[in-house]
C-alpha cells in the first residue's frame, strides 16, 4: 500500500503538468509564458536608468534579441489566436517599434478576452490614439490610473519619435 501511494504521489506532479498540455490553450499559454520571461530576462539584461526612459527606447534601438521570445508568442498564437499575453506582449513589442496597425490588432484580441487588464487597456488606449481614433483612446484611458504620469511620458515618446522621423 506504501509503495503505492508513494508512486502516486511522486508522479502527481507529472499528471498534473500531462493535463495542462492536453487542455485546451495549455500549451499556448506555456508558449507565451516562455516567451514573456524570455522577453523580460532579455530587456532587463541591458535596460539601465536613466541612460533608458523606457524600455521602449531598447526595443527601437536593438539593443536586444527579441526574436526567440516573438517566436514563442507567435507559436502560442497558433495554438490559440486568443492567448492573452502572446497578444498583449506582441502590441506592447509593436507600440515600441511604431508598427501601430498590428499593435492595435494585437491589443484588441487580448483587450476582447481579458478586459479587465490594466496594462491592455493602456496600451490599446495609445493604439487607438497614435492610429487617431482619439474617442476609443479616452474611454480607455479613463479607465485607467494614470495618476504617475503614464500618458504623459507616452506622449513624450510619440514626440520624440516624430522628430526623429
Amino acid at each position: 500500500e506504501h509503495i503505492g501511494l508513494a508512486v502516486v504521489v511522486g508522479l502527481a506532479p507529472f499528471l498534473v503538468v500531462l493535463a495542462l498540455f492536453m487542455w485546451p490553450g495549455g500549451r499556448a499559454a506555456l508558449l507565451a509564458n516562455v516567451g514573456a520571461v524570455e522577453q523580460t530576462q532579455a530587456e532587463l539584461s541591458v535596460y539601465d536608468w536613466p541612460e533608458w526612459s523606457l524600455q521602449d527606447q531598447v526595443r527601437r534601438a536593438q539593443e536586444v534579441e527579441l526574436a526567440p521570445a516573438i517566436n514563442h508568442y507567435m507559436a502560442a498564437l497558433v495554438l490559440d489566436s486568443t492567448n492573452v499575453t502572446a497578444n498583449r506582449r506582441l502590441g506592447q513589442i509593436e507600440l515600441s517599434l511604431w508598427e501601430y496597425e498590428s499593435a492595435l490588432a494585437h491589443l484588441q484580441v487580448a483587450y476582447a478576452a481579458a478586459p479587465d487588464g490594466r496594462a491592455t487597456r493602456q496600451m490599446l488606449g495609445e493604439a487607438f490614439a497614435a492610429a487617431g481614433d482619439i474617442g476609443p483612446a479616452v474611454d480607455l484611458w479613463r479607465t485607467v490610473d494614470t495618476s504617475q504620469g503614464q500618458l504623459d511620458l507616452r506622449l513624450w515618446l510619440h514626440t520624440h519619435n516624430r522628430e526623429e522621423q
